[in-house]
């Protein structure tokens, strides 16, 4: 299967071409003057007038963002909660719901909501959505059904070792020991497997690893918010990168390294990191610890 396009790198579209307050209420003092036969230096800002200009921008303002947030939900690199919820059950994409992590209890008091996977993974999912339309036979088709059949599923990779023998190696962070039991059971429909295929199904091998990011930060800002900012980019950005399955996919440690600036944000002068890397590209990597410190620095 080709590589799937980094959505992240898509800027995000707009219908409407000039989203500023200012811009705006300029346009609308304008058209004011002229249709007063006025100058626009005469208006009086303590005239009623400039009120009613005022709040006609600022509506104008909500209005053209809320057709952008809508223009955005019909593209799959910008959509965003219900809206990607929506796009899930277009046939395009194999009308495919998001995942329950946890079903929560509406018994309870107060009720426990149910939790369900992030956008970042259900638009991954999506993105694959259309190879599961054909029989599971390509290795995008037992990727995605891989991906779909368990929630704890992080990544999996699709090999055949021989003719008609299907290998997939499944990297996931489930404490069900059945796990792998599900997935192949997901994958053997008599209506999803070829019938002439074989598929094994295993846990990938791992090598864990752990890094640490010290940032450096000057005197001003504050160092708990920068570090809570940082590791919320890290969590959100890096992690993913590095949940892979074989050379196939892997994120090699030079690459890693690289994306490690996602953690800088504003008010970081420079950053370093330590920790232990993957030492065979052939296994699976996975950091389960990535630690963000921020410390004061002026040098």
């Amino acid at each position: 299967m080709p590589a799937l396009l980094d959505m992240s790198g898509i800027p995000l579209p707009s219908a409407v071409a000039v989203l500023d307050y200012q811009t705006i209420r300029a346009e609308r003092l304008a058209r004011y003057a002229e249709l007063m036969e006025i100058g626009v230096d005469e208006v009086d800002d303590n005239d009623p007038a400039m009120r009613a200009i005022e709040l006609g921008a600022y509506r104008e303002l909500l209005k053209r963002a809320s057709i952008n947030d809508s223009v955005r939900d019909t593209m799959l690199a910008s959509a965003s909660g219900p809206g990607l919820d929506d796009l899930g059950a277009d046939p395009l994409y194999g009308n495919t719901a998001r995942l329950v992590l946890d079903p929560g209890d509406p018994d309870a008091v107060p009720p426990i909501p149910p939790t369900y996977e992030s956008d970042r993974a259900y638009r991954a999912r999506l993105a694959l959505a259309p190879a599961a339309l054909s029989v599971a036979g390509p290795s995008g088709a037992y990727e995605v059904r891989t991906r779909s059949a368990h929630p704890d599923v992080v990544d999996a990779y699709v090999s055949s070792p021989n003719p008609c023998e299907i290998l997939i190696e499944v990297l996931h962070n489930s404490s069900d020991s059945a796990i792998l039991t599900k997935i192949a059971a997901a994958l053997s429909g008599k209506f999803v497997r070829p019938i002439g295929d074989r598929v094994t199904v295993q846990a990938a091998a791992r090598e864990t690893s752990s890094k640490l990011i010290t940032l450096y930060v000057p005197d001003g800002p504050d160092l708990l918010a920068v570090q809570q900012a940082s590791q919320t980019r890290v969590n959100e950005l890096l992690l993913p990168l590095c949940a892979r399955v074989r050379s196939g996919a892997a994120l090699s440690e030079g690459v890693a390294n690289a994306w490690l600036g996602a953690c800088v944000v504003p008010g970081v002068r420079s950053w370093a990191s330590v920790g232990t890397g993957a030492s065979d590209p052939a296994k699976a990597w996975w950091p389960m610890t990535i630690t963000v410190i921020a410390v004061r620095s002026n040098a």
